[in-house]
């Protein structure tokens, strides 16, 4: 097992394990706007640490176990609602689409300064004189592995 897919379950886990403080929450009848606070703050912030490094390699499976802790959090704090009602009454997003906002934004943010520090790791810009159906930013160079293919800066080349 990569360590990838190790820090990933132990991310999991540990999110898993917070919920458990959530009904306790719960059952001291705490209201529902700081059962969601306390989510925000304390199990939300361990089911997105670093997520901008993995998002894009992140396996299905393990991207369906942290939804489904957010899941049952929400069951938790709104319990007679569907998934989708609880994340509209919380103004929540998936977490799939958390993770492709800040990773999409921390792209930006590399790509715009040229004083980051990592932009000087970034793909050559694609310089063509044709007009093409989808411009891309960035020269694709050839991915010999698909850990690669898959990596931040070749999974954003169409901003």
């Amino acid at each position: 097992m990569n360590t990838n897919k190790t820090n990933s379950v132990k991310i999991v886990s540990k999110a898993a394990s917070r919920l458990f403080l959530l009904r306790q929450f719960k059952r001291a009848c705490s209201e529902q706007n700081e059962l969601l606070c306390f989510y925000r703050t304390c199990i939300r912030p361990v089911a997105e640490y670093a997520c901008q490094a993995y998002h894009n390699s992140l396996p299905a499976y393990l991207s369906d176990d942290l939804e489904r802790i957010q899941c049952r959090a929400l069951r938790i704090i709104y319990p007679f609602c569907s998934y989708r009602e609880a994340l509209t009454l919380s103004d929540l997003t998936s977490l799939k689409s958390r993770r492709q906002s800040l990773t999409t934004r921390l792209f930006k943010k590399i790509l715009e300064d040229p004083n980051h520090n990592l932009h000087g790791l970034l793909p050559p810009m694609n310089e063509t004189i044709r007009s093409l159906r989808q411009k891309r930013t960035f020269s694709i160079p050839r991915c010999k592995t698909k850990r690669y293919q898959s990596s931040l800066s070749l999974r954003m080349p169409s901003l």
